[in-house]
């Protein structure tokens, strides 16, 4: 679907996956859910358990770690879109699941001035918004109620692992938006992901399952397919 940039780039419906518990363990419950661009309101429901999530507050200038940094874009009024694609499975950050390549777009204005560490790229993690941070739901509102941004960024860390499942579960209870191209781990319950000691944590973003990428369907099928799984996995501190 068209990343939104301005107020024609409105929410898109897309689904979400739950594998919690299935009777077979390469079944996989579908539940629909929604996922937004940058600019443009955000769904009511596309968040679960917004309660259990921290709100977000202006907070200052924090001290950046080394895999953030800080980029200022600025928009032609407050309910442009930025030129990226959100994606809010994660309930603290947002995701960049995409990037529009027109130059004049925010997005792109800011990466041809900045330097090739400090530009903005696909699987970055948008960690706060005007001071606002601790809920994708407060980041969004800040996105979208303001022409002008500071926002700060984070790069993934990655890592791969692989487990047998040997006709186990695997315990993981998985959200996704078909766009974005990854699966987001919501939880991991029993099962053989618990059970062998994998490094997988709740947060988690799988991006490549058994070396194929791809949109989420694609993601779900390779899950389903192999009795080996090899998953690469990007995680925000």
């Amino acid at each position: 679907s068209p990343l939104g940039s301005g107020p024609a780039g409105g929410a898109a419906p897309v689904a979400m996956f739950c594998c919690c518990q299935p009777a077979d363990p390469g079944e996989l419950q579908v539940i629909p859910v929604q996922t937004y661009h940058g600019g443009s309101a955000l769904p009511h429901d596309a968040l679960v358990a917004r309660s259990s999530v921290e709100p977000g507050a202006a907070s200052g200038e924090a001290k950046l770690t080394a895999a953030q940094f800080r980029a200022t874009l600025t928009k032609a009024d407050a309910h442009r879109g930025c030129g990226w694609r959100l994606d809010p499975t994660d309930p603290k950050v947002l995701y960049i699941s995409g990037l529009r390549e027109d130059a004049s777009s925010p997005v792109q204005v800011y990466n041809a001035a900045a330097d090739e560490d400090s530009r903005i790229r696909e699987g970055d993690y948008i960690v706060s918004a005007n001071g606002v941070s601790g809920s994708a739901i407060d980041i969004n509102e800040a996105i979208k109620s303001s022409a002008k941004l500071d926002v700060v960024l984070q790069r993934p860390f990655t890592h791969r692992v692989s487990f047998d499942k040997k006709g186990r579960q695997s315990g993981l209870v998985l959200r996704y938006a078909p766009d974005s191209q990854s699966l987001v781990v919501e939880l991991v319950q029993e099962g053989v992901v618990l059970e062998d000691g994998v490094d997988i944590i709740a947060r988690d973003r799988i991006v490549e399952v058994c070396g194929q990428k791809g949109a989420a369907e694609v993601l779900i099928e390779a899950f389903k397919s192999a009795d080996r799984l090899e998953l690469t996995l990007a995680r925000v501190a």
